[in-house]
């Protein structure tokens, strides 16, 4: 009997299928929820060299990687050095 993986959008669950190993191709997994996206949620990003969603640096809410923000949380200001200020 197969058991489905109760992850949306994973191609390899781990045994106790509770966490996915891998998601399907085009999707990014977020290790802390436990879930699979096409796009990663805010304070995250596509981490195309693993697939995983991984983490802005602090009051960043998009970013292209940990140490390129593109957009601050509120009252937060965005410098030229891609970091978020208060």
């Amino acid at each position: 009997i197969c058991t489905k993986c109760i992850v949306d959008d994973c191609d390899i669950c781990n045994v106790n299928i509770n966490t996915c190993e891998m998601c399907k191709s085009g999707f990014f997994y977020d290790i802390l929820e436990n879930k699979c996206y096409q796009n990663c949620p805010p304070n995250k990003f596509n981490n195309t060299s693993n697939n995983t969603c991984g983490l802005c640096s602090s009051n960043c809410i998009n970013c292209s990687n940990e140490f390129n923000c593109i957009t601050c949380n509120n009252n937060f200001y965005l410098r030229n050095d891609h970091h978020c200020y208060p």
